[in-house]
């Protein structure tokens, strides 16, 4: 039932977030709900004061189909030829015959004020090749309209002019699904409209370095990890790197028409295709539909680099067609998403309720695109492309959760390999030493014949005075030495009789008083984790200690599943210490060691507590329920 809810919290938060943002977007960062001026008939009068902000050229532009108007064509008034009134974004192609890819002429009128001032116009791309002309001037050529070459770009022209001032956009395009001027132009100074340019510029970068960021740092901790192949995010942050970077370059080179968006379709819709593959891994989705998605995605990769490639040749029934699959795609994304995700964490463990998020974000951007036909970013960008990075960081966030277990993981392992073989080389140690003294007591018993013989033959002799000073030199050379035992547990008793080797060595009194069974319910490699750390810490600080009163200190008892320790220990070295954990003394960052510790304490839901006067005490309390 809690599961349920938290699923239910996830579905609403990630709605209303995406909600409250798409909403206050549409408002506040769009060019058709943006308050300035517009054309009436062709004709727009600007005040000095309307262009202290920027304004978008957006209503009711002159349209002349299918004809490639110059200036003088407009010398004697309006050519005599069929002209309607457009709006900027209203229509998608330039005309309304079977073939959209023709020609056509965009006409303003602008009544600036009579003192000549310097302005901009902002162009964004136009499909896909055009002249501007600022009144009888040619100010910008892009691509060739007469021999069909194509250019894209986004480009500011700055010019200077007063009184009725004509602005005409001759523009033919034959390469592109889209024809004409599809985003409005915004006209103003040169400082509103740059700032306005330099702001999406920025957040286009800032968007860029966070997911190229992500690929650098996915691909480190594949190295760390040392993982031979790259994981899906990485290719999923490189390929949204990309389509960002492309928008980058626009502002900044021109490319043909055909080259430019089959990489950006291309890669948009591979991204999805890494997204699908990820979530599919993520959700433990059935193989049979994981390879039925997977393949629905290649295969939208597939149609929409037609669409772009033969989108001149193509009817617009079939455009139509191809248009509808596409959205019916994403719609499908959407649904396919949430289903999965709500799946997965009702009959699962895991924690992925970021990722739930991120996905009824970008089902809730699918309607938002819907409802909000008429929207295009000022500053920022269209809701289904935030959507998708929010996804992304979604992801990013379960990947990063992975990869931080994944290195706790192989630290952990690092560090129970690093006592087990400590554990190896101290029962090696400790088998040597006692193979040492039964062999010492084998050569002892053997020689006791040789001693005993001797002695019987003072007997025999009566020589008793001789008998007494043979006996008084026996006690003093003969010595089996027996070996130390401080408690009854194998393991444990090994690791004491290690340590107590090593204080010994380094002048560390070793005090031991510990009560146990031979065998208790802890696993070997837990105690000697346990207590492998915890002898290792003392027996450090103890060697560190510049004075000679150095000691260790080890009560406890591990009597009926219940095990209590505490371990005491000299130093006299500063301690670091921020947040109750305690740092490494050999690097600035959380001793492994303590880690280790509490991770077997928690493991067996025990309590450790710290106790730092003049003595570094340590104080663990673990009962086992069986």
């Amino acid at each position: 039932m809690y599961k349920y809810k938290k699923i239910i919290i996830t579905i609403l938060i990630s709605t209303i977030c995406a909600s409250v943002l798409f909403v206050f977007l549409y408002h506040f960062d769009n060019k058709y709900t943006y308050d300035s001026k517009q054309p009436v008939n062709g004709i727009i009068k600007i005040q000095k004061y309307d262009i202290e902000k920027y304004m978008f050229l957006i209503y009711d532009w002159e349209f002349y189909s299918n004809k490639l108007y110059t200036p003088y064509d407009f010398k004697n008034g309006k050519p005599d030829t069929f002209m309607e009134y457009v709006s900027i974004g209203e229509k998608t192609h330039m005309s309304s015959n079977e073939s959209s890819f023709e020609s056509g002429t965009y006409r303003l009128n602008l009544f600036l004020p009579e003192k000549e001032e310097t302005y901009a116009i902002l162009l964004p791309e136009i499909y896909n090749s055009y002249n501007l002309y600022i009144n009888d001037d040619l100010e910008l050529k892009m691509g060739d309209i007469y021999r069909n070459k194509s250019e894209i770009q986004s480009r500011m022209v700055i010019f200077k002019a007063s009184g009725q001032t004509q602005i005409l956009l001759s523009v033919k395009n034959n390469s592109h699904y889209y024809s004409g001027i599809v985003y409005p132009p915004a006209f103003g100074t040169p400082k509103t409209l740059n700032t306005m340019r330099g702001i999406n510029i920025l957040i286009l970068v800032i968007v860029f370095m966070c997911t190229f960021i992500c690929f650098i740092v996915s691909i480190y901790m594949n190295l760390i990890l040392k993982q031979t192949k790259l994981n899906i995010f990485t290719i999923i942050t490189f390929t949204f790197s990309i389509y960002v970077g492309q928008d980058i370059l626009r502002y900044f080179f021109s490319f043909s028409s055909e080259f430019i968006y089959i990489a950006l379709l291309l890669t948009w819709y591979m991204l999805y295709t890494f997204i699908i593959i990820i979530h599919n891994k993520m959700c433990l989705v059935n193989k049979i539909i994981n390879a039925i998605t997977i393949l629905f995605s290649v295969f939208i990769c597939f149609i929409a680099v037609l669409l772009v490639i033969f989108s001149a040749d193509m009817s617009v029934l079939l455009r139509e067609l191809i248009s509808n699959i596409l959205g019916f795609y994403k719609w499908f994304l959407g649904i396919y998403f949430i289903i999965t995700s709500v799946i997965f964490l009702k009959y699962n463990q895991r924690n992925y309720f970021s990722l739930l998020f991120g996905n009824v974000f970008f089902a809730v951007s699918l309607i938002f695109d819907r409802i909000y036909t008429i929207y295009e970013p000022i500053y920022g960008n269209w809701f289904i492309e935030i959507s998708s990075f929010v996804l992304i960081i979604c992801i990013g966030i379960i990947q990063c959760s992975k990869i931080a277990d994944a290195i706790i993981f192989k630290l952990t392992f690092y560090e129970e390999q690093r006592q087990m073989k400590k554990q190896i080389e101290i029962h090696k140690n400790h088998y040597e030493e006692l193979s040492k003294n039964i062999e010492n007591t084998r050569r002892s018993y053997h020689d006791m014949r040789h001693y005993l013989k001797i002695m019987r033959n003072f007997i025999e002799n009566k020589n008793y005075s001789a008998l007494s000073d043979y006996i008084n030199t026996f006690e003093k050379n003969i010595y089996i030495a027996a070996p130390i035992s401080y408690c009854k547990n194998i393991t444990i008793d090994a690791l004491f009789n290690y340590y107590s080797q090593l204080c010994a060595k380094n002048n560390i009194l070793f005090y031991v008083k510990f009560e146990t069974e031979p065998i208790i319910s802890f696993s070997d490699t837990d105690i000697t984790i346990l207590f492998g750390n915890l002898l290792e810490n003392a027996f450090e600080a103890c060697k560190r200690q510049k004075d000679e009163n150095k000691f260790i200190n080890i009560k406890g008892s591990c009597i009926n599943d219940n095990l209590f320790i505490n371990i005491s220990n000299s130093f006299d070295t500063k301690i670091k210490m921020t947040n109750n954990k305690f740092f490494s003394s050999k690097r600035q960052e959380e001793g492994i060691g303590i880690k280790s510790i509490n991770s077997i304490v928690e493991k067996y839901d025990g309590v450790i507590d710290f106790e730092i006067n003049n003595i570094f005490s340590v104080f663990i309390n673990i009962v086992v329920n069986t």
